[in-house]
């Protein structure tokens, strides 16, 4: 009985997680993963994760260079989104119309914080742009962000 037991142990160990084989790493290949159109079919988004609402949550933005967006948009689902540009230089400006002469220029590693309801639009003038959107609560955003934000208003 004392080795049906200590098999018993053995095995439930062994399937523990602590005891488990660990998952590698993993490098994600972007161009094997489909892209939806969004703008018309100008840019398109590939879904990484999708949120608690059955939304993506985390989304990568791909525009071919010389996009402009046709017009401002927001979101207006509760959401703050933090946009990191991982590639390219993106051009960002706050407002109801798109306006060239108001756009900001933002290259590889630039994080902005978008919140939800702002009018906004999005370029990509000299270069394709890769960037990676995460859809967040608000309440849920680190104090260090919320300060930021606060200062910002």
């Amino acid at each position: 009985m004392k080795i049906f037991g200590s098999m018993l142990m053995a095995a439930a160990l062994l399937a523990s997680p602590v005891m488990a084989e660990n998952t590698p790493t993993l490098t994600l290949d972007l161009a094997a993963m489909p892209g939806m159109p969004v703008w018309n079919g100008a840019a398109a988004i590939t879904p990484l994760a999708m949120g608690e609402n059955g939304k993506p949550a985390v989304v990568v933005l791909r525009l071919p260079m010389g996009t402009v967006a046709q017009a401002a948009h927001a979101t207006g689902d509760g959401q703050i989104r933090f946009a990191t540009v991982l590639s390219g230089t993106m051009y960002f400006s706050d407002g109801p119309e798109v306006d060239l002469t108001q756009e900001t220029a933002y290259g590889p590693g630039s994080m902005l914080l978008i919140d939800s309801g702002t009018k906004h639009w999005l370029s990509a003038h000299d270069d394709e742009v890769v960037v990676m959107l995460v859809a967040i609560n608000p309440a849920k955003l680190a104090p260090p962000v919320q300060a930021q934000q606060a200062a910002a208003h």
